[in-house]
């Protein structure tokens, strides 16, 4: 029976819009040629082979070197579009598929030319997406659908904060949950916590211990993207202001990733793929790993007592800078101005302290801004103070009004976007004054702090704004050209990063948008709050191969509970601040609270320099009566057992522990150590491991590599 050409286009449309069904394939079979029933065209990678219609959708799902048949769908989907036309499929010489459809805008008519191609990729398919526009300028949210009909049978796991529910309470973010209704932004900003920090989705099917990770490449550029799941297994991830035009196209790379039923497999394929996002760029940051302090004191300090507690860095808080923004003025060493705490300052006097925190044997990261300048700023421009341009840092309001006024952020009705910190201005990091007056700072912080250890950066959280009045090419913002600051940070953050690393400094972030793509050229995390549970859980798969602090913020932030702060921040491999003499904001001196952090000293030192092992099946815990996590530090292992229900756990080792231990200690809170001795089991390596307020530090040390032979 022969259709309209107009049915067929009705019917091609609500084919390819939405998560296709065995009727959409059947009608679509008989669309003008497009065949869309049985006849799938595979595409095969070890390990899993996806079947695919002739409009690129995946119909078919097979994991595993047994090819298990798994109930999965997936297709791209532009909302409040339809296909317009779809071309054959072409095969290339790789192996892959291209398909290419012609979309179009219901409401607008704006139209656009699709390509997806799906290739064979060593150990994953390779699913690239290209959107090029065919007139003016448009956008819409670009969707990737995908659907487990079987739920039952599956647990679903990414990145977050916490799984699905409302509890505030912290909860583990290494256990997969059942699907829910969840709705994650990516970054997750403080007025909007719930989030997923990494782009990777996995599915997991514990009876056949197969599992597919969905992973969304880092290297696309990711303006805003929000991730929807529902408890009947549909999942949905959307992209939004990305700019479809004739000029260039929008272009998303992904992967479909076939692993064991362990989330830690399509993590490490993840890290593996893309290490420039989880490795920090200076390796040598690993000397600064250890408790931290936001502070102002530079008086003597106790060191003895601060070694104890494991304190190695100081976000130094002393604020000598005039006003917010110029960290470093435009001076000579012993050039004296008035600090923003009206107190005498120089570039000497900064680089004293730094010296001096040296000798002790801590760390200085210097106070650094990219989003934000300027303190108690007019509102309407005042007259000028400076006679020379030179002199116009001295005054806020000249600096602001008269040096870098193009780097302003405005709103659409033109004023100002003050921040929420003493009337500072927020600043795009791209323009080009205000770029050239950050490398400039930081050539002057090179230059005149030697001892500084580097910068940790604040106020990331402007990132999630966009500058209307300056065009990135690639946002599109209530129906005009923007710039997205996270465009902006990327081009001149890695250009300081490149200045700090290359005289051997590091760099930090206050991670407020916690997103991976974001800190490629970053070192360590210094997370303002961290006291928060699931900002902790985010920042620590950000760190998952990189130093990470959490923010203290008093004495009370230990309560009820003292064990269980300590081992979240064990368990997740990120440490918490000290107290601290002077500290802003942040935990100060408080004998209660010094008694705890003495007792897990030694614990918290045991993960100094720690990376995450990220193999399948690599450690459990008999019964699921603790928790547990695995990191390599230097010479071996460390493994916190945390929150355990009983006064003994056996902990199994998978085979990543090829070497036998020279010795095998646990350590417990209040500085006692017992050795242990593992048994070799045909899944690895078993320890019983005894605790102590439902604690203890396994550490597996190893023997050291052997030395080459002489020639």
């Amino acid at each position: 029976m022969s259709i309209s050409r107009r049915k067929a286009l009705q019917l091609l449309a609500a084919a390819a819009a939405y998560p296709s069904t065995k009727q959409g394939m059947i009608r679509a079979d008989r669309l003008g040629g497009v065949k869309e029933n049985a006849a799938l065209r595979e595409i095969h990678a070890p390990g899993i082979t996806i079947g695919l219609t002739p409009l690129g959708k995946i119909e078919q799902l097979k994991l595993g070197t047994e090819g298990i048949e798994v109930a999965f769908r997936a297709s791209t989907v532009l909302v409040d579009c339809k296909v317009k036309a779809a071309g054959a499929p072409e095969v290339s010489a790789d192996g892959g598929v291209e398909f290419t459809n012609e979309w179009v805008h219901r409401v607008s008519g704006a139209s656009c030319r699709v390509v997806e191609r799906f290739t064979p990729a060593g150990s994953s398919i390779r699913w690239d997406l290209e959107i090029a526009g065919a007139g003016a300028p448009w956008s819409t949210a670009i969707q990737t659908r995908m659907a487990w009909p079987k739920v039952a049978a599956a647990k679903f796991w990414t990145a977050c904060d916490r799984g699905p529910g409302k509890d505030a309470n912290w909860k583990d973010p290494l256990m997969p949950f059942a699907f829910g209704e969840v709705k994650l932004r990516y970054g997750s900003y403080i007025d909007e916590p719930n989030g997923f920090c990494l782009p990777l989705l996995a599915v997991l099917q514990n009876e056949t211990d197969n599992a597919l990770s969905f992973v969304q490449s880092p290297e696309s550029l990711l303006l805003d993207m929000q991730l929807t799941t529902s408890a009947g297994g549909d999942v949905v991830l959307s992209r939004k202001n990305h700019r479809i035009c004739s000029g260039a196209a929008v272009r998303f790379a992904m992967d479909l990733v076939p692993h064991e039923a362990d989330w830690r497999s399509g993590l490490g394929w993840m890290t593996k793929r893309y290490p420039g996002y989880f490795h920090p760029p200076a390796e040598k940051v690993y000397a600064l790993d250890g408790c931290g302090a936001y502070s102002a004191y530079q008086g003597e300090l106790d060191c003895g007592k601060l070694r104890k507690m494991e304190f190695q860095v100081n976000w130094n808080a002393h604020f000598d800078f005039p006003f917010h923004g110029m960290m470093i003025p435009p001076v000579t060493r012993d050039t004296v101005w008035n600090s923003w705490y009206g107190k005498p300052a120089s570039l000497a006097r900064m680089s004293g302290y730094d010296t001096q925190m040296k000798r002790d044997g801590f760390d200085v990261l210097e106070y650094f801004v990219l989003t934000e300048c300027g303190n108690y700023i007019s509102h309407e421009k005042p007259e000028r103070k400076a006679r020379a341009d030179d002199d116009l840092w001295l005054d806020a309001d000249d600096y602001i009004y008269y040096a870098i006024p193009e780097a302003v952020m405005r709103k659409r009705t033109g004023e100002i976007q003050y921040s929420n910190w003493f009337d500072n201005v927020v600043v795009d990091p791209a323009e080009p004054v205000w770029r050239d007056a950050l490398i400039g700072q930081i050539q002057r912080l090179i230059r005149e702090l030697p001892d500084a250890a580097g910068v940790c950066i604040d106020r990331t959280d402007w990132l999630t704004l966009y500058n209307e009045r300056r065009d990135d090419g690639v946002s599109w913002v209530n129906g005009r050209a923007a710039r997205s600051l996270l465009v902006s940070w990327a081009e001149t953050g890695s250009q300081v990063a490149a200045l700090l690393h290359q005289a051997g400094k590091f760099v930090y972030v206050n991670p407020l948008v916690r997103r991976v793509d974001t800190y490629s050229f970053v070192d360590g995390l210094y997370d303002e709050y961290g006291d928060l549970p699931g900002m902790l859980n985010l920042t620590a798969f950000l760190a998952v191969y990189k130093p990470a602090i959490g923010w203290t913020r008093d004495a009370d932030s230990l309560r009820p509970d003292p064990d269980a702060f300590f081992q979240r921040h064990l368990h997740l491999g990120v440490f918490p601040m000290a107290p601290y003499p002077d500290a802003d904001h942040s935990i100060g001196p408080d004998p209660w609270a010094e008694k705890y952090f003495v007792e897990y000293g030694p614990l918290l030192g045991a993960m100094r320099g720690k990376r995450w092992v990220l193999e399948p099946h690599v450690i459990s815990v008999a019964g699921d009566r603790a928790c547990v996590n695995l990191f390599r530090v230097r010479g071996g292992y460390a493994i916190p057992v945390t929150f355990a229900r009983s006064g003994e756990v056996t902990v199994i080792l998978g085979k990543v522990v090829d070497d036998a231990p020279t010795e095998a200690v646990v350590l417990w809170p209040g500085g006692e150590e017992v050795k242990l001795q593992g048994d070799r089991t045909s899944g690895g390596l078993e320890f019983r491991v005894p605790v102590k307020r439902g604690c203890g530090m396994l550490q597996l040390r190893l023997p050291p590599p052997s030395k080459p032979a002489a020639v």
